[in-house]
């Protein structure tokens, strides 16, 4: 497999929330022109603000691809309303909740999009008041801070499962690995926390023990005094939730100090094949990533993966089929509502993707829509149905090292996990 993983970032603290406020406030007096009008135009205008850089950097590039690859089956599709056409902004949100909420606050008052696509866990929560105010829905495709839960449905969507299911997920794979205790180390921000408490939670309701929850803070050149907690736990396994560069020096560190690859268990952050390179093929071998995972062997994604490899000359990386599938509910949501305007796309997209006549692609669904049927939009990545929050299931995968590289080694079904709740 390629790259790319899911959704980090420091959490909301209090200098956030005030700038989320202060901006809210500007868009109150400056009105809510742009995509909130009831008139917006025939620009369907997608707004790609998603990590280029920053602990997330490396996984921009194929949501990026996976957007352009959904909007070029939009555009080729020739079931767009008469006189629409499409149009793309992209920035990067540098895994930083002041830069995202900033990007995302000139995209809906200059820019005038009809939606935002991207953000990772702590700039789309932050997003929330400026989404209400300037009526312009949000999704993303690889938040899942249980943050979320409080915020999204409205004008905040995600086509990814929630960090409650991935605990859900590891807790499953420790117990089928028999493990009996683990050390649980995670990085001091808002996702890697609540990815950390789900796993000891559902570990301990399994019959597992917890020895020792370590919380470090990232920045720093070493991270000595984590290791020598996490190694003198005597535990069977250490699971490690953090970002791409702090936890690469943690796990040379555990090498160094004589951890085994195959006792320790990665957050989804870390299935990247920087990690494998920044910590040595030999002794990344057995080492375990699980994450939220299409099932590869669904059409929907099968025919994705085709696409990508032809257009980009790699196999797509995780969360291509998440990032896919945002793109296209959002476009099916404006043919729904046969408008461009943000508030539209954000009541529409439940409406297009929990019941009616099942379809599979922008093509077929925005042909049903025009013959005057509901659809339930099945897409690359899944069943896309958004409960109450604008969460939907999704399936697991355990990936493991081997001749360095990292590849599937189990698969949990999004039935078999359900939603975390």
């Amino acid at each position: 497999m390629n790259n790319h993983g899911k959704r980090r970032t420091a959490a909301v603290g209090v200098g956030a929330l005030a700038l989320a406020s202060m901006m809210s406030a500007c868009a109150s007096a400056n009105g809510t022109a742009g995509a909130s009008d009831k008139d917006c135009g025939t620009d369907l205008k997608f707004g790609v603000l998603t990590a280029f850089t920053g602990e997330l950097g490396e996984f921009g590039e194929v949501s990026q691809n996976s957007f352009k690859l959904a909007i070029n089956d939009v555009n080729a599709s020739g079931e767009l309303p008469e006189g629409w056409k499409t149009s793309t902004v992209v920035s990067d949100e540098k895994t930083d909740i002041q830069v995202g909420l900033r990007a995302a606050t000139d995209m809906m008052q200059k820019d005038k999009v009809s939606v935002i696509l991207g953000p990772s866990s702590g700039p789309i929560v932050a997003m929330d008041s400026v989404a209400t105010r300037y009526k312009v829905p949000i999704i993303s495709q690889f938040a899942g801070t249980t943050n979320f839960d409080a915020v999204g449905g409205t004008y905040l969507f995600r086509t990814v499962a929630s960090d409650a299911s991935d605990g859900e997920a590891i807790a499953q794979y420790l117990t089928d690995e028999g493990k009996k205790d683990i050390v649980i180390v995670v990085q001091n921000d808002q996702s890697t926390i609540t990815a950390g408490q789900k796993a000891e939670e559902n570990f301990t309701k399994s019959g597992g023990k917890v020895v020792k929850t370590i919380k470090y803070n990232p920045g720093q050149a070493s991270y000595q005094s984590v290791v020598q907690q996490a190694t003198g736990a005597k535990a069977d396994a250490v699971y490690l939730a953090g970002g791409q560069e702090s936890a690469t020096t943690i796990l040379k560190e555990m090498r160094d100090a004589g951890v085994h690859g195959k006792d320790v268990i990665v957050s989804a952050d870390l299935v990247v094949n920087d990690v494998i390179t920044g910590v040595g093929k030999d002794w990344a071998d057995g080492l375990t990533g699980v994450t939220a995972k299409a099932d590869a062997k669904r059409p929907q994604a099968k025919a994705l993966s085709a696409a990508y490899e032809k257009e980009y000359g790699e196999a797509p990386g995780i969360f291509a089929e998440n990032a896919y599938d945002a793109l296209t509910l959002a476009a099916l949501a404006a043919v729904a509502g046969d408008s461009t305007c943000g508030e539209s796309i954000a009541e529409n997209l439940p409406k297009v993707s929990s019941s009616g006549k099942k379809v599979t692609s922008f093509k077929e669904g925005a042909a049903a829509l025009k013959a005057g049927e509901d659809i339930d939009y099945d897409g690359a990545s899944g069943p896309v149905d958004f409960d109450e929050t604008g969460t939907v299931p999704g399936s697991y995968a355990v990936f493991q090292v081997a001749d360095g590289k990292w590849t599937v080694d189990k698969f949990y079904k999004a039935e078999a996990i359900g939603k975390g709740k």
